[in-house]
């Protein structure tokens, strides 16, 4: 289980790492394509992350149940 969540956060610096390593070191069309859907990929999938624990972490805010008078 730890692996896993390890793998989940690690995974898109790894595309993007792999992506850039093939477009500086390959010398090939199909290797630069390659390398910019990692880089692409990895973006998307940073940039969805994102907004979606900002939008989780806006409804937890928004629903949150807070302590009032009454329950003191």
């Amino acid at each position: 289980m730890i692996l896993e969540s390890l793998w989940y956060e690690a995974s898109p610096y790894f595309y993007g790492v792999g992506g850039l390593a093939s477009i500086w070191n390959i010398d090939s069309l199909l290797a630069l394509g390659s390398g910019a859907l990692l880089v692409l990929s990895a973006a998307a999938i940073l940039a969805l992350r994102r907004r979606s624990r900002r939008a989780v972490a806006e409804h937890r805010r928004k629903y949150s149940r807070r302590p009032s008078a009454a329950d003191a």
